[in-house]
Parts: C-alpha cells; structure tokens; sequence
C-alpha cells in the first residue's frame, strides 16, 4: 500500500460525510420498514 499524508481536519471532513451517509441509510431503511408494516402489517 502506498504512503499516504492527511490531516486530522481531513479525517474528521470525512468522518463526518461517513456519519452522514449512515444517518440518511437508517432514515431510509426507518422509511422503508414503515411502508412494509403499514401494507402488510406485523
């Protein structure tokens, strides 16, 4: 694997983008599970 240089403000950017991404993938799944249940109930 090649070297690589990158500042911490880097990593926390990009931390950042990743916990955002998560969020939106949970909030969309949240969606989805409430679509199910309401069409076929639990």
């Amino acid at each position: 694997m090649a070297n690589m240089n990158v500042t911490y403000g880097e990593m926390t950017s990009r931390a950042d983008q990743l916990i955002a991404g998560r969020d939106e993938i949970n909030t969309t799944l949240q969606d989805v599970d409430t679509q199910i249940v309401s069409r076929i109930g639990r």
